[in-house]
């Protein structure tokens, strides 16, 4: 008779040898044994024989007996445990909302969960004849092997996933050993990051708004400061003319400067949307320029509003001689405003902000010093970290500005110690054998002589652009007919010849850029100059795809126009 413990508590064993026991004046005069069934050290029931023949010779082979048989319920036990352990883990694979798939050494799928059959728009069958190759895009790994050999550095991968069709897609792949069938296979995870890749853009886009608001501010403050030169001088200019007429010419260049600071600004402001890929416009750029740019630029902060709260920010510079850069000037005032800007907000109750620059070999660098509260160790270890911040932002000021450095071939690095400051230090390369980096048709240039008597037709739907073009092309000799819409222009281009179009590229109705492209149909040879008040986001390679000659970024003065009039028409022979 057999007592199994997963067949019955222990007290219902006692009872059953009891019941025995009462059984046995019942039967024949017989002996018998009791013997423990052991397994991994615990009883897992009781054997007993009875027999009128049994004798203590045969004690040792029902010790044998009970062993085997202990452990063979132990096998069945775990042999249950297993199926039923396979059935939670096969459960488990095919609820799984990320795809699965089963690798062999080689990379060939041998099994794949339904989410992996959805993702990659496979059936089970024809997914498990598939390579890893066929579904994930593993080219910058040079295969399999590479790939395996970078998730043993970094388990988690960035890579795009193909569907049947074709279609790419962004997936996150986390990949590790496993042990399948007996044979060694690894187990990939690939999850669909589409939602968080556009989530991520959308927060990009939100962070470029919200440094446009902040600057914006900024702009508006030093706007109406400008104004008040601009109207204050042009009312001392009206009356000046009858009183102290010696003083109009004063007048009118004080007017002029104010006009250039307020396109200064426009220009700082339009930098902030520059489409990122574009590097088109990478040229040649004073260091220094740079940093008082940024400065201005982040002055209502680190002056305006600090001193609002009571407190003071001292900004001091240390600038060394002055060294070119090559790069885009909107990206790298961004990255500089930024780093001001996280050093103000270091120093709550002020301190003092410290810009140095200089040059080490082929590198030129910006350091940028505040005396605040200083990075905590855990805080520094993901200072770049997309979206991690301790001020309540987006957490992508420093990650967008380390994008930006490393485009342009540089390296940003920064050194803290808690309760006593901050610095962190921009490295770019050096740009040698360059031309003087201001723009062409300056004043100090040497005055050129245009072709005159062209005729001009130019285009645009403001009166005050419009009488100014007429007045300054006249003025240098030119034949002008001016109108105010597109129509206007293409109707006359139709009926006649012209030697220049300059049209504006923003109008209703007919766009600068239609005006373009029918002027060049009609006209092949035509010079045509598109004037803009989005000239900061016009790139050579927009330009071109306008069919447009030059470019005449608004707001622009006798000597810019010159220049441009020389690219589109030639100087006189």
């Amino acid at each position: 008779m057999l007592f199994a413990v997963n067949e019955a508590s222990l007290e219902q064993i006692i009872r059953k040898v009891e019941l025995a026991r009462g059984l046995g004046p019942l039967l024949p005069p017989l002996q018998a044994a009791a013997m423990p069934l052991l397994a991994d050290e615990a009883m897992i029931g009781i054997l007993w024989v009875g027999h009128k023949a049994l004798n203590s010779a045969l004690l040792p082979a029902l010790e044998v007996l009970a062993n085997q048989t202990a452990i063979a319920i132990r096998n069945a036990q775990l042999l249950s445990r297993l199926s039923e352990s396979e059935e939670q883990y096969r459960g488990i694979f095919e609820a799984t909302r990320d795809g699965l798939l089963v690798l062999s050494e080689t990379g060939n799928i041998v099994e794949a969960n339904p989410a992996a059959w959805a993702l990659f728009d496979y059936e089970r069958q024809t997914l498990c004849e598939r390579h890893i190759e066929d579904v994930l895009d593993l080219l910058s790994f040079g295969g399999m092997p590479g790939f395996i050999a970078a998730a043993q550095q970094s388990p988690v991968s960035q890579l795009e996933g193909v569907r049947r069709g074709g279609q790419r897609f962004p997936v996150e792949v986390r990949i590790a050993p496993l042990n399948f069938r007996g044979q060694a296979h690894f187990l990939a995870v690939v999850t669909d990051v589409t939602e968080r890749v556009k989530a991520q853009e959308a927060l990009l886009q939100t962070e470029r708004l919200r440094a446009l608001g902040q600057m914006a501010g900024g702009i508006a403050h030093d706007f109406n400061n400008i104004l008040v030169g601009i109207r204050g001088f042009a009312d001392m200019a009206l009356m000046d003319l009858d009183e102290n007429p010696a003083f109009v010419k004063a007048d009118l260049e004080r007017i002029l400067e104010g006009t250039k600071d307020a396109a200064d600004a426009v220009r700082r402001l339009q930098s902030l949307y520059r489409e990122p890929a574009d590097t088109s416009d990478f040229v040649p750029l004073q260091l220094n320029a740079l940093v008082e740019d940024a400065l201005a630029l982040t002055r209502p902060r680190w002056k305006d509003q600090i001193q609002s709260m009571g407190h003071t920010v001292h900004v001091k510079t240390h600038l060394g001689e002055p060294t070119l850069v090559h790069g885009n000037p909107s990206e790298l005032r961004r990255v500089l405003s930024n780093l001001i800007l996280n050093a103000v907000d270091a120093m709550p109750e002020g301190g003092t902000l410290t810009i140095q620059t200089g040059r080490e070999g082929d590198w030129n660098w910006v350091r940028v010093t505040d005396t605040g509260t200083g990075i905590p160790p855990d805080v520094a270890a993901r200072l770049f970290t997309p979206f991690f911040t301790t001020k309540g932002g987006t957490g992508l000021g420093l990650t967008v500005s380390k994008a930006i450095v490393q485009r342009h071939g540089g390296e940003i690095s920064f050194e803290s110690t808690p309760g006593r400051g901050t610095t962190f230090c921009v490295r770019l390369p050096v740009v040698r054998d360059v031309g003087n980096p201001s723009s062409a048709g300056s004043k100090n240039s040497p005055e050129k002589r245009l072709r005159q008597g062209c005729c001009v037709l130019v285009v645009d739907d403001e009166p005050v652009v419009r009488e100014l073009l007429k007045r300054l092309l006249e003025r240098l000799g030119q034949v002008v007919t001016i109108v105010s819409s597109g129509r206007e222009a293409l109707t006359l281009l139709q009926e006649r010849s012209f030697d220049l179009l300059v049209t504006d590229l923003g109008m209703p109705d007919i766009s600068g850029r239609q005006v373009a492209h029918e002027a060049r149909t009609l006209h092949p040879d035509l010079p045509i100059i598109l004037t803009t008040g989005w000239g900061e986001t016009i790139t050579p390679e927009k330009l071109a795809e306008i069919r447009a000659t030059a470019l005449l970024p608004k707001p622009f003065t006798h000597h810019e126009l010159v220049a441009v009039l020389e690219k589109a028409l030639g100087l006189a022979s």
